[in-house]
This record gives structure tokens, C-alpha cells and sequence, in this order.
């Protein structure tokens, strides 16, 4: 008994030095009943004691070790041995870095960060040829090849290669520097550079769409639409980063409208996602950007999703082709001229969705009375009324544009006798209201 006691007073001694009070409680509770029960020897009274003690000690000194990240789900390794390097929060950060350095010596990378399917369309080339549209200089100025972005021979031959300047243009830089080299290094650099320039490779990149005006977002929506095409068509592409060569259709671009509104908004979400992920702006900046343009548009003025389309499209118009730089999609919405973007979606739409000549619709020309409805408006420069408005009605689908417009005018077409040849009455209401004068009114027009 004095052995159990002796044990105690120790254990007892360890955890208030330690500060393990819980332990303390529930020690003091399990010796007691041990020392009440007659069967216990002292011995296992101290065997208890200590292996209790121990239990709490390793509960507590011992710290808990995560084994998987918190933020992506991954196991720990030697690189990744916290969640904060995690590649999810450190790769898009640095990315951002280098954007922001405007240097076409660095290129942003996407993997971890984009599946397979959308990686094998923004492959390494692609990339490169975003760097050279963000870092092109802007409209009507010339580069100085005399800054550090353009130091290295690597970068001169970018900048042609990214439309900055001509193939030409870049040459007699090249010369220019190969002729004052004077180590041996730097004249391997520079010839091997001239090389690479002479090559049909160099023709390659974003030139073309640097020098037609277009932006990085047109450009990186473009791709965005060829990544729906190979997943509508089931086309698989393997893509070797290990390769040094980018072929014209790795690089090229046509831009390919949303067929329905599921796959516009799928669009957007890839959007956002690719450009936060080369850290060319922030989430919440083009987060912020669709919400004020596309959600909140349609939610407050009912519009189609042909018309969001139409919107999104002219506010990154304006932001790609804006001279000053001063247009961003953090500030564009908050500008102004929502009409003039609302009149510029409307003739984006009728051209994006033209399919029978002058009567442009969505879809091959087929309607979903159920997506598109009519809007209120209706076409004041029409000859013909609208029929459907004439008799009370609802508006048929195919007297609608793709945005809910009628494309007839909505005047009463009663047919009365003092108005000339097939007069009509011309009021704005319908003909199903026509006040007119009884005795002027016809069922027919007249001759």
C-alpha cells in the first residue's frame, strides 16, 4: 500500500509539472478505486498508474501530424510538406508574379492547376503566346529593346515570335548585338538566335492576333471554344511537353459562340478559371466581372443568354482593344455606357447567331419556346404589325430575334376607309382595343 502510495504522490508531482490537469483528475480517480479494491496488489497499482500516465503524455507532448494537405487533398512529400506550399495557393501566386513582371523570359505553368483535357488545349505554347500578348506593347508604340524585358536573345526572338515587333525588325537587333560581343558565350547565344529567327518556326505565336488588335481574353475565350469542340467531337490530344516544337493549330485561333446556355456558362467557369490560374487577374476581380455583366444583367433585366453573351463579349472587346491600358475587368462595368454595350450586344448576337440570311437565330434556327421569349421591345422601324400583339396573343418564337425581340412593329393594323389604299388605323394599341371611329372601319383593305 505505501508502494501505491508512493507511486501516486509521483505521478501525481509529473503531470501539475507538466500541466497535465486532466490527467491529474482522472489519475487521482482511477488509483483510488484501485486502492479501495481489495484484489488490487500494489504492483498493478503502479503498473496502471504508469501506463495511464504514459497514454496522456504521448496524447499530449506528442504534437499530431497531418498526413494529407487540408486545401487539395494530396498526401504530404518533401516538397508539399505543409498546407502552406501547397501547389494550389503557391503556383497561381507565382504565376501572378510573372505576369506582373511583364518579362517573355518567364512563362507561367498550369499544371496541378487545369485538367488533362483543358491542359492538352493551353499547352506550353499557348502560354508562351498569352505571356506575348499580355507583355505586347500597346497600340501605336514601339518596344525598347534596350529594357530588360527584351535582354536576352531568347526574348528578342519572343518578342517577333509574339508580334512586339517584325521578324525583320528583331534580325538587325540580333546583328546589331553580334557585333559587339565579345565573349564566346554570348556570340553562341546571339547566333543561335539569329538561327531560330531564320526558321519557319519563328512566323509562329500570337503575331497575328497582337496585330489585329485582339487581347489576351478574346484570345484565351477563343481556346476556351476549342476545348468544348474536342469534347463534343471526342477528340483525345496527347501533348509532350518534352517537345520543342508548337505546330500553327497549337497557336491559332477561331473563336466558337456557345450553342445553348449550359455550354456558354460551363464557358465561363472555364473562364474564370484559366485566368485566374495564369495569374493574370485575381479570382474576385473576374469573379466580380461575370457576376456585374452576365448573372446580374440577366437577373435584373430578364434578358436571353444570347444577350449576356452578347454583353460579355463587347466588355472584354473593349478591355482587349483599349489603346490607354486603362481599361481593366476590375473597372470596365463600373465605367459606364451600359446602353452603348446593350446596343453593341445586340448586333453581336444577330451576327453570331445569323443562320437564314437576314434573319439571324440561334441554335441552326431552331427556338426553344421555353429559352427564348419575348423581351417587351419590338422593332419601331418595321413596315408590317405584329400580328400576334394585333390579336392578344403571345408572341409565336419565330417572330422573335435571338435576344426576345419582336421583330415586327406593334401598331394597330385595323383596316379602315379614310386613310387611302389599304389603310390602317396605325394606334398604339392592338387591334383587339382599336378605338377607331365604327363607321370608318373595314374588314378588308381597301382598293
Amino acid at each position: 500500500m505505501l508502494l501505491s502510495v508512493v507511486m501516486m504522490m509521483m505521478m501525481m508531482m509529473l503531470c501539475v509539472d507538466t500541466g497535465l490537469y486532466e490527467d491529474l483528475f482522472v489519475l487521482t480517480l482511477v488509483l483510488y478505486s484501485l486502492t479501495r479494491s481489495h484484489s488490487a496488489s500494489p504492483v498493478s497499482i503502479a503498473r496502471y498508474g504508469v501506463l495511464l500516465l504514459c497514454s496522456g503524455l504521448v496524447m499530449h507532448v506528442v504534437p499530431f501530424v497531418e498526413a494529407v494537405c487540408p486545401i487539395c487533398g494530396d498526401p504530404f512529400n518533401s516538397v508539399h510538406d505543409k498546407k502552406e506550399n501547397c501547389p494550389q495557393i503557391i503556383v497561381p501566386l507565382k504565376n501572378q508574379e510573372m505576369i506582373a513582371e511583364r518579362s517573355l523570359d518567364k512563362v507561367p505553368t498550369l499544371h496541378g492547376l487545369l485538367p488533362p483535357e483543358v491542359l492538352a488545349v493551353f499547352n506550353k505554347w499557348v502560354v508562351e503566346a498569352i505571356v506575348g500578348i499580355v507583355c505586347a506593347p500597346s497600340q501605336g508604340s514601339t518596344i525598347d529593346f534596350d529594357a530588360s524585358a527584351y535582354a536576352s536573345a531568347a526574348s528578342v526572338v519572343r518578342a517577333a515570335v509574339s508580334g512586339h515587333c517584325s521578324v525583320e525588325e528583331a534580325g538587325l537587333v540580333l546583328m546589331s548585338r553580334l557585333e559587339v560581343a565579345t565573349e564566346s558565350i554570348a556570340v553562341q547565344k546571339i547566333t543561335a538566335a539569329i538561327e531560330l529567327l531564320k526558321s519557319s518556326n519563328a512566323k509562329l505565336g500570337a503575331s497575328t492576333i497582337v496585330q489585329q488588335g485582339q487581347g489576351v481574353f478574346w484570345y484565351i475565350w477563343g481556346k476556351i471554344g476549342q476545348v468544348i469542340e474536342n469534347a463534343a467531337s471526342g477528340t483525345v490530344k496527347l501533348v509532350s511537353e518534352s517537345s520543342s516544337k508548337g505546330s500553327s493549330t497549337d497557336l491559332s485561333v477561331k473563336v466558337r459562340h456557345p450553342k445553348n446556355e449550359s455550354e456558354f456558362f460551363y464557358m465561363l467557369h472555364l473562364f474564370i478559371r484559366i485566368v485566374t490560374a495564369l495569374g493574370i487577374t485575381s479570382f474576385f476581380v473576374v469573379h466580380q466581372f461575370v457576376s456585374d455583366v452576365v448573372h446580374a444583367r440577366k437577373f435584373e433585366l430578364d434578358l436571353t443568354w444570347q444577350l449576356c453573351y452578347g454583353l460579355f463579349s463587347s466588355y472584354v472587346e473593349a478591355v482587349d482593344r483599349d489603346g490607354s491600358r486603362t481599361l481593366t475587368l476590375a473597372n470596365v462595368y463600373q465605367r459606364g455606357s451600359g446602353d452603348t454595350y446593350l446596343v453593341a450586344a445586340r448586333r453581336k448576337v444577330e451576327t453570331f447567331f445569323r443562320t437564314r440570311g437576314g434573319d439571324p437565330q440561334p441554335e441552326g434556327g431552331k427556338f426553344d419556346d421555353k429559352e427564348v421569349k419575348w423581351n417587351g421591345e419590338f422593332n419601331k422601324d418595321a413596315k408590317k404589325p405584329c400580328v400576334a400583339w394585333n390579336l392578344g396573343k403571345p408572341h409565336n418564337p419565330s417572330s422573335l430575334d435571338a435576344t426576345g425581340r419582336c421583330k415586327f412593329n406593334h401598331f394597330c393594323m385595323q383596316w379602315v376607309d379614310d386613310k387611302g389604299p389599304s389603310g390602317m388605323c396605325h394606334g398604339d394599341h392592338p387591334k383587339c382595343k382599336c378605338t377607331y371611329d365604327s363607321v370608318h372601319k373595314l374588314t378588308a383593305a381597301l382598293k
